[in-house]
This record gives C-alpha cells, structure tokens and sequence, in this order.
C-alpha cells in the first residue's frame, strides 16, 4: 500500500521517482520510492501515472502550462489557430469565387441557349417562307443566263414591254416577264423584256451598264 506526504520544498530539489506534477511525494510502505511515466499523445490527455511496488497507480493529469511556467504551449496554439483562421478564409475566398464563376457559366449556357432558339425559330419562317415561295408560281421562273451590257438608242433592244420601279430588282424583272426569252434592267430602275434583241445592238463592257 502507497501513501502520500506533501514536500513544501522546490520540485526541483526533490528526487524525479517519488514526485508528481504537484509537488506531491509518494512513497510505499515497503521502502521502496515509486517510478513516475509521464505520457504526451496527441491522441490523449497527457498525463503523470505512478506506479508503487504493489500496483497501486496513481494518474494525475498535466497542467496546460509547463512547469518551468514558460507559456511555449499557448503560443503554439495561438500560431496554429492564426494559420487555421487564415485558411479557414482563403476556403470561404475560393468558394465565393467558385460560386461566381459557376454563375457566370449559367448565365452564357442560358444565353447561349436562348440564341439556339432564335435561330432555330429563324430557320423554320425561313423554311416555310420557301415552301410558300415554291408553291406560287412566280418563284417557279425559268432560268436566266447573263448575256452581257448593250448599249441601245430610243428604239429599245428589248421592245416587247417595259416596266418602271424605283426598287426594281433584277429578280422582280425577271418574275415580270418570265415569259419572255430576254429581261434587261436600265437606270437600275427600268425594265425591259423581249423574245429577241432588236437592231443588232453594240455589246459593251458591263463597267459601262448601269447595273447588270
């Protein structure tokens, strides 16, 4: 059996084997002074157990503070605290950055999306305006071959008939007289047609047609 004395004396002047974290001295009956195994696990509360000669254990838990009295122990934490802190707020900056991002990638797949339907949309009136287009019979002319520029005097080359527009086309003096086997626009708003060239007209540079 182990009993306990109390030393008033400095830790420092007692024997390491009979002392614990409290300056407490403990001896057994049989004489013989008790080891002292201190333990520091990251895993557990460090701790002083002291173990006499009959198996008697006694456990004390260490102070947070050496007992030198330095405080290494707290400014250790203190640093480790700071740099989890500082982590801590460089995770929430990354994440803040992510969502913005992830945002924006929403944002142009909707954009991106929305333009997709417009030109789907565009393509379909595109495609039933030329249906419409081929079920009348003017987008059904006959094919034209460009023959050149003449030049002609008041007796016309194209005779037949004749036709004025300020937004004439040469695609609308063609559908005018599909029927005829030549079309030619003058001044870029006047149409003429005819099933032959009348008067052997002088063929020119087409630089010197007002349009073709």
């Amino acid at each position: 059996m182990c009993v306990e004395a109390h030393a008033h004396a400095h830790i420092g002047q007692q024997p390491l084997g009979s002392l614990d974290v409290s300056g407490n001295v403990y001896q057994c009956q049989n004489g013989v002074k008790p080891s002292i195994t201190c333990t520091d696990s990251a895993s557990e509360k460090p701790t002083c157990s002291c173990t006499c000669t009959n198996g008697i254990i006694f456990d004390q838990l260490l102070p947070a503070t050496p007992l030198d009295g330095s405080s290494t122990a707290p400014d250790s934490c203190q640093a480790e605290k700071q740099e989890w802190l500082e982590r801590e707020q460089q995770l929430s900056a990354d994440l803040i950055q992510a969502k913005q991002e992830l945002t924006r990638e929403k944002e142009l797949a909707a954009e991106m999306s929305e333009k997709q339907q417009q030109h789907l949309k565009r393509e379909q009136e595109l495609s039933t305006q030329l249906s419409t287009c081929n079920a009348k019979p003017s987008c059904n002319t006959k094919a034209f071959k460009y023959k050149g520029c003449y030049v002609d005097n008041v007796k016309r080359v194209l005779n037949a008939h004749y036709a004025s527009n300020s937004a004439m086309t040469s695609l609308q003096c063609q559908i005018i007289f599909e029927k005829y086997s030549h079309f030619g626009l003058e001044y870029g708003n006047q149409c003429h047609c005819g099933n032959s060239l009348v008067g052997n007209p002088k063929k020119v540079g087409d630089g010197e047609c007002s349009t073709a």
